[in-house]
């Protein structure tokens, strides 16, 4: 029997950026529960409700392009999965869309490639002349910390584009797949060289996947 698969947009934003993606995980859990959504769950000694974020959002950050894939039993109206889910969610998450997935179509984790985001600044001092020399600088080599060591790190191929937009906000889409992940806050770091640039309100707003002739990007909701 083929798998009864979905893929949902959400949007996780106001006070709910600030649960981290475990909170979020089970939030859902328990959602579904109380949506009487008739999930799928695995098999074994410690069964788990089927479900997969394609990739997980910095806590803090704000988003309205999501995703989770997540298994049913049963068929049903993608409507009716919307509206029972946002009927339990707490108010900063909302299922935006949802859509049946192909019997041979990939997890969005598999195919997650990119994010796009808007960085909402605290200062004008960052201007697309700015923008245009990073894009023209062939190396950009960044100190990258984890709890475990320190490397450096060139960036500059994760760096998709970039541009200004209106109000002091930066456009930019950047590698997010598995493989390769760049956090836009290591961006907003080497513009400002070192200065001081307040607290920026950073917006996910698309998980990207490379569109059919490979050369760009496409939303992880297209088919």
């Amino acid at each position: 029997m083929d798998k009864i698969r979905y893929r949902l947009k959400f949007e996780k934003i106001d006070r709910l950026r600030f649960i981290g993606h475990l909170d979020l995980q089970s939030l859902f859990q328990r959602c579904t529960k109380m949506a009487n959504l008739p999930i799928a769950y695995s098999e074994g000694f410690n069964p788990h409700q089927k479900m997969s974020f394609a990739m997980p959002l910095s806590l803090g950050m704000a988003s309205v392009g999501e995703y989770i894939d997540i298994e049913l039993k049963k068929e049903m109206d993608t409507q009716g999965i919307i509206d029972s889910l946002n009927e339990a969610f707490p108010e900063g998450l909302k299922i935006l869309k949802a859509r049946q997935l192909g019997t041979k179509e990939k997890t969005g984790a598999a195919i997650t490639a990119a994010a796009m985001y808007k960085i909402s600044l605290t200062d004008d001092t960052i201007t697309q002349k700015n923008i245009d020399t990073m894009l023209q600088t062939p190396q950009i080599h960044i100190l990258k910390k984890t709890k475990k060591k320190e490397q450096m790190i060139d960036i500059r191929p994760m760096i998709y584009s970039a541009g200004m937009g209106d109000n002091n906000t930066i456009n930019l889409i950047l590698a997010a797949g598995s493989e390769l992940y760049l956090k836009p806050e290591m961006v907003v770091e080497y513009l400002y060289e070192g200065r001081n640039f307040g607290r920026p309100f950073y917006l996910r707003e698309e998980l990207l996947k490379a569109d059919s002739t490979g050369g760009g990007f496409e939303s992880l909701f297209d088919r």
